[in-house]
C-alpha cells in the first residue's frame, strides 16, 4: 500500500509520454490529409474521447505530483496546455454541436453558432446565408447581414517615369539640365537629357529636334529646369484621377486614368500644382515651352484584394462598415470573416454588357478562441517564469543576502 501513490505517478508519467507520442502521430496525419479531412478525423468519437482523456492525464499529473503545484512555472505550463485543449475541443464541430444543444436548454447563456462556411457578396448586395464549402448548399443563417460595397484590387506596379520635353528645337549651344553648374536635377538618382523623345514616335529613325528630360515617377523626385521654369517636383502618384466638384480624388481600385500630380515652379517664384496624364490623353500638360508626360509603370499581377463589408441589422441599421483584405479579417457577431477569393460575372443589361465583381468570404466562428489564446498565454508566462523569472529572482534575492 504504501507504495500505491509512486504506482500511480509512475502510470500517469507512461500515459503521459504514450498520449504525447499518440499526439505526434496524430499532427503528422493532419497535416498530410489536408485541414478539412484532419478535422472530420479530430471530430470522431474515439477521439473526442482521446482529447478529454489527455484533459484528464493533465489534471491527475497536478493532484500526484506535488511539485508541479508547488512550482508556479510548472503549474502554468499544465494549466495552459490543459486549457488550449479544452478551448481546441469547444471550437470544433463537436464542441458546436453541443453548443447547439446548450442554447436550445439555455438561450441565455449559449449561442447556437455556425462552426465555419463561406459567403459569396456581388458588390451592392447583401445576404445572411452561410454556404457549404462547395459554395452549392445552405448549412446556416447568421443573425445579421452583410452588404458589400466595394470590391478592388491592388497590383504589383513598376516604377514610372515622368518626361519633359522642351518644345522648341534643341540649340547644341544652349546650356540645359545637367550642362552647367547653376542648373541640374535636383534628384541625384535622377538621369539626364535624353534624346530622341521617348513619347514622340515621329522622331523614330531620325536626328533630334527636341531635349527630353526623364525623372522617376516617385513622390519626392525632382528635377531643376531651364528658365523661364524652374523645377518640377512630384507629389503623388494616382491610379485612377477622379474629378467631383473642385476636388480630385484616386481610385485606385480600378487603375484605368493614371495621372501625376506634380509642383511646376517658375523662375519667377510663382507656380503651382498641376495633373501629367499618359501620351495620347486629350488633357496634355504644356506651358512656357515646355511639355510634360508621364509613363506609368508596367502592372505585372495581382498584390492583394479587397472588400469594402456593411455589417447592417434585420432593421437596416449600419452597425460596422469595415475593409477587409487578406489576413485581416472582419470580427461581429461571434464570428470572423476572412477575404478568400474572389471572381467576376459578366450580365447582359439594357446599357449592355456589365462585369459585376463578387468577394467570397469564409466564415469562421470565434468559439473557443479566446480560451485558446489564454491556454498559450498561460504556457508561455509558465516557460517564462520556470526558465529565467525564478533564476532572476533568486540571484536578486542572493545579492541582497550578501549585502545583509
Amino acid at each position: 500500500m504504501a507504495n500505491r501513490p509512486q504506482r500511480i505517478r509512475r502510470w500517469i508519467l507512461w500515459l503521459t509520454l504514450v498520449w504525447l507520442v499518440i499526439l505526434l502521430v496524430l499532427s503528422i496525419v493532419g497535416s498530410v490529409r489536408g485541414s478539412r479531412r484532419a478535422g472530420e478525423l479530430f471530430n470522431t468519437p474515439v477521439l473526442v474521447a482521446y482529447w478529454l482523456a489527455f484533459v484528464a492525464l493533465l489534471i491527475a499529473g497536478l493532484w500526484a505530483f506535488g511539485r508541479l503545484r508547488r512550482r508556479p512555472g510548472l503549474l502554468l505550463i499544465h494549466l495552459g496546455c490543459a486549457v488550449v485543449l479544452l478551448g481546441s475541443m469547444w471550437s470544433s464541430d463537436r464542441g458546436h454541436a453541443l453548443q447547439a444543444r446548450l442554447a436550445r436548454l439555455a438561450p441565455r447563456f449559449f449561442q447556437e453558432k455556425i462552426p465555419r462556411g463561406y459567403m459569396g457578396i456581388f458588390e451592392d448586395q447583401q445576404h445572411d446565408q452561410v454556404l457549404d464549402e462547395q459554395a452549392d448548399e445552405e448549412i446556416g443563417r447568421l443573425p445579421f447581414t452583410l452588404r458589400l460595397e466595394d470590391f478592388w484590387m491592388d497590383y504589383h506596379r513598376g516604377p514610372g517615369t515622368l518626361y519633359v520635353r522642351r518644345g522648341e528645337p534643341a540649340d547644341p549651344n544652349a546650356a540645359g539640365p545637367n550642362e552647367s553648374g547653376d542648373v541640374g536635377p535636383v534628384d541625384p538618382n535622377g538621369p539626364g537629357p535624353v534624346d530622341p523623345n521617348p513619347f514622340d514616335a515621329s522622331n523614330a529613325g531620325r536626328e533630334p529636334t527636341y531635349t527630353t528630360w526623364q525623372i522617376p515617377a516617385r513622390v519626392g523626385a525632382a528635377l531643376a529646369l531651364p528658365a523661364p521654369l524652374s523645377r518640377v517636383r512630384v507629389l503623388r502618384e494616382i491610379h485612377n484621377l477622379q474629378v467631383g466638384g473642385e476636388r480630385v480624388t484616386d481610385r485606385p481600385q480600378d487603375p484605368s486614368n493614371p495621372a501625376l500630380e506634380v509642383a511646376v515652379e517658375m523662375a519667377d517664384g510663382t507656380g503651382g500644382a498641376a495633373y501629367v496624364f499618359p501620351p495620347g490623353t486629350p488633357h496634355p500638360l504644356r506651358t512656357d515651352g515646355f511639355e510634360f508626360v508621364y509613363e506609368p509603370g508596367a502592372i505585372s499581377g495581382i498584390k492583394d484584394y479587397f472588400s469594402d463589408l456593411v455589417v447592417l441589422d434585420y432593421a437596416r441599421q449600419v452597425q460596422r462598415r469595415q475593409v477587409i483584405e487578406v489576413n485581416h479579417p472582419l470580427h461581429y457577431g461571434g464570428y470572423h470573416f476572412y477575404q478568400s477569393d474572389f471572381g467576376s460575372h459578366r450580365i447582359d443589361t439594357p446599357r449592355g454588357p456589365q462585369t459585376y465583381w463578387y468577394s467570397l468570404l469564409q466564415v469562421v466562428s470565434d468559439s473557443g478562441v479566446s480560451v485558446v489564446f489564454l491556454g498559450y498565454g498561460l504556457l508561455c508566462l509558465g516557460v517564462f517564469w520556470h526558465c529565467w523569472f525564478r533564476h532572476i529572482a533568486a540571484f536578486f534575492h542572493q545579492r541582497r543576502a550578501n549585502a545583509d
